[in-house]
Formats: C-alpha cells, structure tokens, sequence
C-alpha cells in the first residue's frame, strides 16, 4: 500500500492515508471501508496501512515512511 503515496503525486490526486493503531481490528477495518468509499467519490487515493499487532514504535516507523513519501493527510 505504500507505493501508491508515489502513484497520487504523480496523478495528481490528493493522497490521505489512516494509520489505525492496529491492522484487522473489525472497528478500523469498517472506518477503512466507508473511507475507501468517500475517496472514491470524491476522487482521492486513500491507503489503509499500519501494524500487525498493537506495537507504538511500528506505528510510528509507518507514519515516519508515509511523511517522507509526502502523502497530503495523515488520519
């Protein structure tokens, strides 16, 4: 999922990325999916990433990674 903050620069589209605080919780996953939804209306690249299991310091090297690829919101 993290290539595609390069795929939005290059299209022009704002890029918004949602960094829950962990991956396959039902509550994020289903904030996830209604987000996927609005991108898609209102034409923006949405990616949906973070840690496997609830661990602060993989969230913030994921978070780090998605600043340096200069995606246009962090959620």
């Amino acid at each position: 999922m993290l290539q595609k903050a390069d795929s939005g620069a290059k299209t022009g589209k704002k890029v918004v990325a949602m960094v829950p605080k962990v991956i396959g919780s039902p509550y994020f996953d289903t904030c996830a999916e209604g987000a996927k939804k609005v991108a898609a209306e209102f034409g923006f690249e949405f990616l949906y990433t973070g840690p496997t299991s609830a661990d602060a310091a993989q969230q913030v090297n994921i978070i780090q990674d998605l600043i340096n690829k200069k995606v246009d919101v962090l959620i």
